[in-house]
Formats: structure tokens, C-alpha cells, sequence
């Protein structure tokens, strides 16, 4: 690469031409729009490319240095200049991840919470719909309602799918109360099966 060969490549890119004119206003809008993560990309390579170009022009070219005062002050001063808008465009991404990031953290938390009370809710709805309805049950087998405690127990069944219930001591002994009336219920419904079939046989 010779000695001219950055000065140039910066000189000609349209996106760097927006901080080297003079004449430009700081408020006219740039003709090259980039994002905040490709700007500290552009700029963090050309940094690092004036940084090697100065390092070899002093190791290759220490003698004729003082008379290149010029060419050097040029690219110090790009080298300021770019920075002095990379710490900018930091500047501007710190903001943005307060104004963003924070209170986007801040709803995530919050919809959790909603989430686990939501869940919490349903738990307590299902646990006070159990009880009421083994209560129920209860008086249907001492009644010997066998259809409207075969309901019931249809019911207790669906409030149990896909919900763990086990360990919850307010509802161990209605558990209890289920399966003890499920066997009974399921008993009863074989004896009644096998009596119709005896008297199915006996009328034919």
C-alpha cells in the first residue's frame, strides 16, 4: 500500500466525505444513512486502518516524516474527528438501551408475574370447584344416585387434566373421597351390567 493510499480510500468513501468538508453544516442531514452498528463498524476499520498506515510510515519512512507534517496532521485530525462520533454514537446507544432495554425489562418482569397469578388464580378456582363438588358427591352415593354422581365424577376428572394437583394438602382427603367413590361407583356399574345380562338371558 503506499503512503497516500488511506488518505485516499477515505477521501473518496461518500460516508466519510460528511466529516471531512469544512464548508458542511453539522445539521444537514448525511447523504449516507447508516445504522448505529454499522457506523462504529465503518469507523472502528478506518481507525484501525490509519492506526497500522502511521505505525509503518514511521518505521519505513522516519527520516522523511518531518517533512510529511502536513500529511500526518491531516490524518490525526480525521482520526480525532472520528473518535470524537464513535464516542457519540455510544453516547446515543447508551440513551437508547435506557430509554429501550430498561423498561422493556421492567414488562417482561411484570408479564411473569401477571402470568404466575394468572396460573395461581386458576389453581384456587379449581381447588374451591373440587371441594364443592366432592361434597356433592358425597350426598349422591349416600342417595345411591349412581347417574348424577357418574356426572360428578366426570366432572372432578376434567378439572384435573393438565394440572399438577398432587401435594396440595387442602385437597388430600377430597382425593381420597374420589377414588374411594370412583371403586364403588365403578363396582355398582358392574353388578348392574351383570343383572341385565341375567335378566336379558332369562326373558330370551
Amino acid at each position: 500500500m503506499e503512503e497516500y493510499d488511506v488518505f485516499r480510500v477515505i477521501a473518496n468513501d461518500e460516508f466519510f466525505q460528511q466529516f471531512l468538508d469544512k464548508e458542511r453544516c453539522p445539521d444537514v442531514k448525511p447523504n449516507v444513512v447508516l445504522s448505529v452498528a454499522e457506523q462504529i463498524k465503518k469507523l472502528s476499520e478506518v481507525i484501525t486502518l490509519m492506526d497500522k498506515e502511521l505505525q509503518k510510515q514511521v518505521l519505513s519512512n522516519h527520516e522523511g516524516l518531518l517533512s510529511q507534517a502536513t500529511w500526518v496532521e491531516k490524518l490525526e485530525e480525521v482520526l480525532a474527528v472520528m473518535q470524537t462520533h464513535v464516542q457519540s454514537l455510544l453516547s446515543a446507544v447508551e440513551r437508547l438501551r435506557t430509554k429501550i432495554v430498561e423498561p422493556f425489562s421492567k414488562i417482561e418482569t411484570q408479564t411473569v408475574m401477571l402470568s404466575r397469578l394468572h396460573a395461581t388464580s386458576d389453581l384456587l378456582r379449581r381447588v374451591a370447584r373440587i371441594q364443592h363438588l366432592v361434597k356433592r358427591l358425597n350426598s349422591q352415593m349416600k342417595l345411591a344416585d349412581i347417574n348424577k354422581a357418574a356426572q360428578c365424577l366426570s366432572e372432578l376428572a376434567q378439572l384435573s387434566e393438565n394440572v399438577d394437583l398432587s401435594g396440595l394438602e387442602v385437597l388430600e382427603e377430597d382425593q381420597r373421597s374420589i377414588r374411594s367413590h370412583r371403586v364403588e361407583l365403578e363396582r355398582q356399574a358392574r353388578l348392574m351390567l351383570t343383572q341385565g345380562l341375567k335378566a336379558q338371558n332369562q326373558s330370551q
